[in-house]
């Protein structure tokens, strides 16, 4: 009788991590970060590095997925476009049917709106001679490792 193992985590294909960037340069350079993203515009571009089959085998399959969430990538490369903050989980699976170990990453998608401003102006004062002038704005605040990268400027100049 000859009996003999095989140690799966040997045959196992691999890749070394899931890399993201932002397709869209605007928000690219605005967010300067690879794990932070900015909701409706930016375009999250994912790709599997590294990827090895091991004996002879071939990869057939790329799967990868956030977690929870049905929007998935089923290519060595493609893109998502989701509005929070989400965990991705990947895996490539080789020609015999044997998955890589998944590979997990946390990335966060910042809440975008279109910027607001209003403006109120009212007469005051005893003679109802003086203009007094209520301005309201709003930008979405875009935090990336505690920076502001969305500030908001308004400047006002009078004339007498």
């Amino acid at each position: 009788t000859f009996t003999a193992g095989l140690s799966l985590n040997r045959v196992k294909p691999s890749f070394s991590r899931i890399a993201l960037a932002d397709a869209n340069t605007l928000t690219r350079n605005i967010t300067q970060s690879d794990r932070h993203f900015v909701s409706v515009l930016s375009k999250i571009y994912a790709r599997f590095d590294n990827v090895q089959a091991k004996y002879g085998a071939s990869i057939t399959g790329y799967f990868m997925e956030i977690v929870g969430n049905n929007n998935t990538i089923s290519a060595p490369s493609g893109t998502f476009r989701e509005d929070t903050q989400f965990t991705l989980r990947g895996y490539v699976e080789d020609s015999r049917g044997i998955r890589s170990d998944p590979y997990e990453t946390t990335i966060t998608v910042l809440n975008y709106f279109s910027p607001t401003l209003r403006f109120e102006v009212t007469r005051s004062g005893a003679t109802n001679s003086t203009l007094t002038i209520k301005r309201f704005a709003k930008v979405a605040p875009l935090m990336v490792n505690g920076v502001q990268k969305n500030p908001m400027k308004l400047t006002f100049t009078t004339q007498r």
